[in-house]
C-alpha cells in the first residue's frame, strides 16, 4: 500500500492514523457555560489572577481547572500554593482545594479540599442526566 505524505512523498507500508471521533468530544457550547461560571466564581473565590485548564474526554466528559498561584513564602522558600476550583461534568460539583507545590520537585500535597455549590454550573454535555 503506498500513501501520500504531507511533503507529497510516497511511503510504503504505512497507513495514516485513524481520524479521532471529534463527535463524542464536548463542543465548545457544552463547556462554555460551566467555564464561564466557575470563572464568576473564581472572581469571588481566588485572590488576583488566574489560571484555566479544560481537559476532555472521547465519552463527552470533561473537566475545568481554575487556579491562582503564590509564589513561595518568604519563611518556606520550597514550597509554592494554588488555590484551586475544579468542575467535573459528570460529578457536577465544584471542589475548592489548597495545594503545596514543592518548586525543586513539582510534587504536589492537597492540604485543604471542599465541595462548593455549583450555582448552576450543570452542563450535561449530550448525556442522559444519572
Amino acid at each position: 500500500m503506498e500513501l501520500m505524505t504531507e511533503d507529497g512523498n510516497e511511503s510504503a507500508g504505512r497507513a495514516a492514523a485513524p481520524d479521532p471521533d471529534v463527535d463524542a468530544i464536548p463542543s465548545l457550547t457544552a463547556i462554555a457555560p460551566a467555564y464561564d461560571r466557575l470563572l464568576e466564581i473564581a472572581t469571588q473565590r481566588l485572590d488576583g489572577p488566574v489560571q484555566t485548564r479544560v481537559r476532555t474526554w472521547e465519552d463527552g466528559e470533561f473537566t475545568i481547572r481554575v487556579y491562582h498561584g503564590y509564589g513561595p513564602h518568604p519563611q518556606r522558600p520550597d514550597t509554592a500554593y494554588q488555590h484551586v476550583l475544579r468542575y467535573h461534568s459528570r460529578k457536577n460539583s465544584v471542589v475548592e482545594g489548597l495545594v503545596a507545590v514543592d518548586v525543586k520537585t513539582s510534587e504536589k500535597t492537597l492540604i485543604y479540599r471542599t465541595i462548593i455549590g455549583t450555582g448552576g454550573v450543570r452542563v450535561d454535555a449530550g448525556r442522559i442526566p444519572e
